[in-house]
């Protein structure tokens, strides 16, 4: 499946974003209440338009909501279970790699998160960095929005 690619949306809503900033912190925030609003109208009735567009039949079918459906879909097995419980040190061993890797994920996400693939790559470029990375992101393209994750 190929994304739209959705950098010039980003790019405009930063930048109505950044002015509305700007122009509040000068004193005129009354100045952004017209645009933002026609903005945001403009904004959900396209989001209901395209809720509007019929879903796939080939897609629903192929991957349905419903878990009848799904359960369907699943072959029947055999279905394999451990016989006898790993060692507690296997365990452990196990655990903490699936917390690291949640964490270091997480965090090294945090500046791209929700973007395509295609963004991120391109987003390595401009900043310099390798693809995929090796290492967390040293710049954000916006800032003040990693704060929203604490």
């Amino acid at each position: 499946m190929i994304y739209p690619d959705f950098t010039t949306l980003h790019h405009w809503l930063n930048q109505f974003e950044e002015t509305a900033r700007l122009m509040t912190e000068e004193g005129a925030p009354q100045a952004c209440a017209a645009p933002m609003e026609q903005l945001i109208d403009f904004l959900q009735k396209s989001c209901q338009q395209m809720a509007k567009v019929p879903e796939n039949p080939l897609l629903a079918k192929r991957e349905p909501d419903d878990l009848d459906t799904i359960q369907q879909l699943c072959s029947e097995g055999p279905r394999t279970l451990w016989q006898d419980a790993p060692s507690d040190e296997v365990m452990t061993d196990k655990l903490m790699g699936a917390l690291y890797g949640r964490v270091i994920g997480c965090l090294m996400g945090v500046p791209v998160e929700c973007w395509s693939y295609q963004q991120i790559a391109r987003w390595a470029q401009v900043t310099g960095q390798p693809f995929p990375p090796t290492d967390y992101f040293e710049r954000v393209e916006n800032p003040h929005l990693q704060n929203a994750y604490g």
